[in-house]
């Protein structure tokens, strides 16, 4: 038998950056005045313009299902009036609304739309606030190689015409890329560029997100006073400014603080406000990064049912958003949550998902230079030698060499052309496959309930009725019974006969 790894398990936090998505601000439009006709659609044209605004504070405060309907409305005036003007900056603004909304293929939807008409119209500071607002979907998504090159795209347009606010915003989104990649340095390079900006240009409300952007990155390099210092900073930013959203992610990282420094009630105190703020608001991926921090927390308390109770919830929506790097991080911590029960075999296939969403990404990155992708590999490699080892404890070395292999693929890629594993997909064995299979039956149905659930929060309490309030109470009792399905699946006699199975193909 192989010596096992000496690489350890590690769990891994969702501490969310901000980034800069610009929405058009009022809209000017010279008019004529010479008669009540002319007066009339002039009437119109302003109340469309209006809405937009509205909208856009809406949007700002995490009401981004009412800026929709004020955007639905601009357009229908504009289209009554025979009036095309405007339209691409409130089709941009619903693009903004939908990835806020953590709807993402509805976000780039609407950002072509807009993107097509500035285009035609040859608008080139509206173009690049387009592009950089589609770089930031991209980046959502985990395709870094393609976010970077819609950046770069709106970099050069806002260099060239002048463009100082939408400049921070590429450059803030820029620093996000690099330290998702785990650049961390060369990230708050970007934001220390960006907060220059922001003070140039009064920016109160970018203001607040570069602050925790640079809080995040002193967290990352585990300097935990100067993070705290700028995460406050940020929290009464967001607060001056009225932002909810903002508020959300500033509690959520001054817990991840707390959490650097073994303070578990304060951390899980801040995490509370932030989950309730971002369920008021619907915004999904937030709430999946801080549920995915309490199981942390219960995990680290020993509390490992309660922790994967957390986690199925943030799976659940990392697999609706189709965040992908997200997605395997929850993975990840599912796996290694698992593994502290000791049940081995079903860690092993959860750390497989979140190696196989890695490589995905992995692969995208081979546009990139060398050392963006090895610096990427960094920041997950821990689960591939996590999952080696927990292979090889199974006496199951050739999957733990395929495992491995994946890594040295890129350590030796320049002379290693045909690595056994490089090319080939992660062994999946059957009965891992039937697990599998019948645990994404119970996660669909979690995320339906999940999207039915949001839609209600987002309705003001004030404003819901009976009927509506007693289907969030009845939809919350249903989430509380498919995680109790969860720990029933795992203790199920199915899924034991099914493990036996695994240990036995295994070593076969």
């Amino acid at each position: 038998m192989m010596p096992l790894l000496s690489h350890r398990s590690a769990w891994v936090w969702s501490i969310p950056v901000m980034v800069s998505i610009v929405g058009g601000t009022s809209i000017v439009i010279q008019t004529t005045e010479l008669v009540a006709v002319a007066q009339t659609v002039q009437s119109r044209r302003d109340e469309a313009f209006r809405l937009n605004d509205e909208g856009l504070e809406l949007d700002r405060q995490g009401k981004s299902i009412t800026a929709l309907d004020n955007y639905r409305q601009a357009l229908r005036i504009l289209g009554e009036i025979k009036d095309s003007k405007g339209e691409d900056t409130i089709l941009n603004n619903m693009g903004l609304a939908y990835r806020n909304l953590g709807q993402y293929p509805k976000a780039l939807e609407f950002y072509q739309q807009a993107l097509t008409i500035r285009k035609e119209v040859k608008d080139r500071r509206g173009e690049g606030i387009t592009l950089s607002n589609i770089g930031a979907v991209y980046l959502s998504l985990g395709q870094y190689p393609k976010a970077l090159e819609f950046y770069q795209q709106a970099l050069a347009i806002a260099k060239e015409v002048g463009d100082r606010p939408g400049e921070g915003d590429v450059l803030n989104n820029i620093g996000i890329l690099y330290g998702d990649l785990g650049q961390y340095l060369k990230a708050l390079e970007y934001y220390q560029q960006v907060l220059a900006i922001d003070e140039e240009v009064e920016d109160k409300n970018r203001r607040g997100i570069t602050l925790n952007n640079i809080g995040l990155a002193h967290l990352e390099l585990g300097q935990y006073l100067e993070a705290l210092q700028y995460f406050q900073q940020a929290l009464v930013t967001f607060k001056g400014v009225r932002s909810r959203p903002g508020e959300a992610t500033s509690l959520n990282n001054i817990g991840m603080v707390y959490l650097g420094l073994k303070q578990y009630g304060t951390v899980l105190e801040y995490l509370r406000q932030a989950l309730a703020i971002r369920r008021e608001v619907g915004d999904r991926s937030g709430e999946g990064n801080t549920l995915s921090n309490i199981g942390g927390v219960y995990f680290n308390l020993e509390q490992y049912s309660e922790a994967l109770k957390y986690l199925q919830q943030a799976l659940a929506i990392r697999k609706e958003t189709g965040e992908q790097h997200k997605y395997g991080i929850t993975l990840n911590n599912i796996g290694y949550a698992l593994e502290a029960q000791g049940q081995t075999e079903l860690a092993t296939i959860f750390y497989k998902q979140s190696v196989s969403i890695y490589e995905q990404i992995r692969g995208d990155l081979k546009s990139l230079p060398k050392e963006q992708q090895e610096s990427y590999t960094k920041t997950v490699e821990h689960t591939y030698r996590t999952l080696a080892n927990l292979l090889l404890r199974q006496d199951r070395v050739l999957e733990a060499q395929q495992v491995l292999d994946f890594l040295k693929v890129q350590e030796l890629d320049l002379y290693l052309r045909n690595v056994r594993g490089g090319k080939q997909p992660l062994i999946i064995l059957q009965s891992e496959a039937e697990i599998l299979k019948k645990y994404n039956e119970l996660q669909t149905s979690a995320i339906q309930l999940g999207q039915e659930l949001t839609e209600l929060r987002r309705i003001p309490a004030t404003d819901r009725s009976t009927q509506q309030q007693q289907r969030i109470d009845r939809l919350v009792q249903l989430e509380k019974d498919i995680n109790a399905q969860f720990n029933q699946f795992i203790e199920s006699d199915e899924v034991k006969k099914l493990t036996q199975q695994l240990s036995s193909t295994a070593r076969n």
